[in-house]
């Protein structure tokens, strides 16, 4: 049975992170030593979405699959000193901001799991709105439920939250706190040993599979017609 996360990966990262403000300059093009174990664990993690999200298809998985790196520190007035990672994401749309999914981001010595939307586009974020407020109790059900929090110790993460309710929706309701959110997505942090014992590969799994409900929830709201999302915004906007 194969770890969950190439130890390779993890080694590489130590490296790039120790030569500090060196490492800007390198990019994952000069180090074809990563290009395969990167791979390989994108498609573990793809093999075992596909055992549970159906949307994913096991023998075809390259147009689910998103590999991204961040090697260079960003430092600047607006953002705190980046250490370096992999981000790999699993989602069936391959317009990436219009569709929720699942991600690994793994650092040297730790890597996140979750499920859900970060940062999409315009128009999908009213999408989603439309979706929470016609759908509220399923909602509620998904993101306040016992299981949800007690399995998510972070609860709904978003890494953008309006101070004021955007314009057209009603501060009434149990999930107008909701509304101001800008993504949508589970993230917990988990020690890098976790990923190297195979014996962990079912936890994973069943962690990545349990946000399901939330990342099936914001895939339907990203799906609806046009006629749907005008009926909804009307909705919204007479205060339901």
């Amino acid at each position: 049975m194969l770890c969950m996360v190439s130890n390779e990966l993890f080694d590489f990262l130590k490296i790039q992170e120790d030569r500090g403000s060196d490492y800007r300059h390198s990019q994952i093009e000069k180090h074809p030593e990563v290009h395969q174990p990167l791979k390989e664990t994108a498609y573990n993690f793809g093999n075992v979405i596909s055992q549970f999200d159906k949307d994913i298809d096991q023998d075809f998985l390259d147009p689910f699959l998103r590999i991204q790196s961040c090697l260079a520190p960003r430092n600047d007035s607006r953002q705190r000193l980046s250490q370096p990672y992999f981000l790999i994401t699993v989602c069936k749309d391959s317009i990436w901001e219009e569709s929720a999914g699942y991600y690994v981001q793994i650092y040297a010595d730790r890597c996140y799991l979750g499920g859900g939307i970060h940062l999409p586009g315009k128009n999908a974020l009213r999408k989603i709105r439309s979706e929470i407020l016609a759908s509220a109790g399923q909602w509620l059900q998904i993101v306040s439920g016992s299981d949800f929090e007690q399995l998510f110790t972070k609860g709904l993460c978003t890494s953008r939250r309006l101070k004021k309710m955007p314009l057209g929706y009603s501060q009434r309701g149990k999930v107008a706190s909701y509304i101001k959110m800008s993504d949508f997505f589970t993230n917990e942090e988990f020690p890098k040993e976790v990923f190297l014992n195979a014996l962990n590969n079912n936890k994973i799994a069943g962690f990545l599979q349990a946000t399901k409900p939330l990342v099936d929830f914001l895939n339907r709201g990203l799906e609806q017609t046009i006629s749907q999302r005008a009926k909804l915004d009307l909705l919204s906007i007479i205060g339901f």
